[in-house]
Order: structure tokens, then sequence, then C-alpha cells
């Protein structure tokens, strides 16, 4: 409370970076972009406006993560397009939400793909449009274990 109210405090950082944020997922270098923006959620065609200023308006917490894979695996696995990835949250949606303590119908969520040389990788944004949600160190490693079973589920050997 004191290192958030005291003088001298930058008090909107928090508005501008949740603004500026979705911008910067869906149009930075290495994005892939699908049609004007590489933002992507539940629906097929995301207004990148609309979404920003419903993050903006947003007054609980929004999440942000990257989940990355080495390039080599992200080739070998399949992971290496927007595709795999939009069809890998959207079938996890209920273990995502659930991490999160979000109710179903609530739970709201962007992201987008960058395919760097490297790592290619999304940045997702979780949020509930209820304002409730919580993420606690074990709703991270259930998220990862998830996505991790699923990414790797043609390498049986790899839960051996």
């Amino acid at each position: 409370n004191y290192i958030s109210r005291r003088d001298r405090v930058d008090k909107t950082i928090n508005a501008r970076r949740s603004e500026v944020f979705p911008k910067y997922a869906a149009e930075r270098p290495g994005v892939i972009t699908m049609g004007e923006h590489g933002l992507f959620g539940q629906e097929d065609y995301v207004n990148l406006r609309k979404a920003s200023e419903e993050i903006y308006n947003h007054k609980g917490i929004v999440w942000q993560q990257v989940i990355s894979l080495r390039q080599t695996d992200a080739e070998r696995l399949g992971y290496n397009n927007a595709g795999a990835w939009k069809s890998l949250i959207r079938r996890h949606l209920n273990e995502i939400a659930e991490a999160h303590r979000i109710d179903i119908d609530n739970i709201r969520w962007y992201a987008a793909f960058h395919n760097k040389d490297h790592h290619p990788h999304i940045h997702m944004l979780v949020y509930s449009a209820s304002g409730g949600g919580f993420l606690t160190t074990h709703g991270i490693e259930q998220m990862k274990s998830c996505m991790v079973r699923e990414i790797c589920r043609a390498y049986s050997w790899f839960y051996d």
C-alpha cells in the first residue's frame, strides 16, 4: 500500500500497460498476422481496438502469459503456426479457466503468435468478465501440465 500510493508513483502504469499490451502482441515484429493483425481469441475475428478498450476498462486482473518452445521442438511438434496455438488454447480453455479460478462462462482471452527464430511463442491475456479469479503456483503448474501433455502427446515416451 505504501509503495503504490506514495508521492511521485505513476498510478496509471497498470492502465497504460493493459492498453498497450494487446497492440504490442498483435502488431510487433515477428507476429504472424491473420488479416489486419495477429491477435486471436475465442472468436475467429478479433477487433483489435475493441479488445484493447475492453482490457483497458477491465477492473480486475489481466494475466499476461508467454508460452514458448524451442524452434526445433515447435517445428517437430507442429507448433510453428498460429492455428496450432489457437486450437491448443481452445481445446484446453476449461483447464485454463480452472487454473485461474475463473468460471468458464466468464473467461476471456486473447493471444498472438510470434514466430521468433529461436523460440516461437504466444503472448496470452487471460481475465474474468466478472472481475474475479486468481492464479496460484498450483494453477500455473496445472496449466503447464495440460499444455505439455497436449503438445507432446505424439511422444508417449515423454511420460514413461
